[in-house]
């Protein structure tokens, strides 16, 4: 993926996060239209053109901040479910849902309020894949590889469900 901007769902297919119209002074629209006209045109080895889906980009945000990350393309995919950010905007909120229905069926889809992450710069599939991982290093410094090795398998088993994800919401509940 591209942080904050695009996600490549499989082969021939990606969803991106545009705002409503291009403003030249802001760095990041410019980039996002960019992106988009290049993959609009792109063609698979097939020579069919990429599927695509738009997300809107949040305009109510909770967060006022200039530096404050609000991208709906940072979510966390994990068995049964996908955890998404939710800004506080209720319509684009709204829109969003009803795009990660439609990419994910039969996975239940879980918006929350990811600020916090956000104020730092973060998305929460960052967040998340990186706590098994922190982990490990912490181990590898402090005891041995085994116990690190151990770590790192866990990591790998981690990946894949929501565990990850539970433990972060939780600390954004407490924090």
């Amino acid at each position: 993926h591209i942080d904050a901007l695009v996600r490549f769902l499989r082969p021939g297919a990606f969803v991106i996060q545009l705002p409503d119209e291009l403003d030249e002074e802001d760095p990041w629209s410019k980039s996002a239209f960019e992106t988009f006209n290049v993959l609009e045109t792109t063609r698979d080895l097939n020579g069919e053109f990429l599927q695509n889906a738009i997300l809107p980009e949040p305009v109510n945000t909770r967060v006022k901040s200039k530096d404050f990350v609000a991208s709906y393309v940072n979510w966390y995919v994990c068995n049964g479910a996908v955890i998404a950010p939710e800004f506080g905007d209720m319509q684009r909120d709204a829109e969003v849902l009803a795009v990660l229905k439609e990419i994910y069926p039969g996975r239940e889809i879980v918006m929350m309020n990811t600020d916090p992450i956000g104020e730092v710069g973060g998305g929460i599939h960052l967040l998340v894949g990186g706590v098994a991982r922190c982990l490990a290093g912490a181990l590898q410094r402090q005891h041995n590889s085994a116990v690190a090795g151990q770590a790192v398998r866990a990591h790998v088993a981690l990946q894949p469900t929501c565990e990850g994800a539970r433990v972060v919401a939780q600390a954004l509940r407490l924090g």
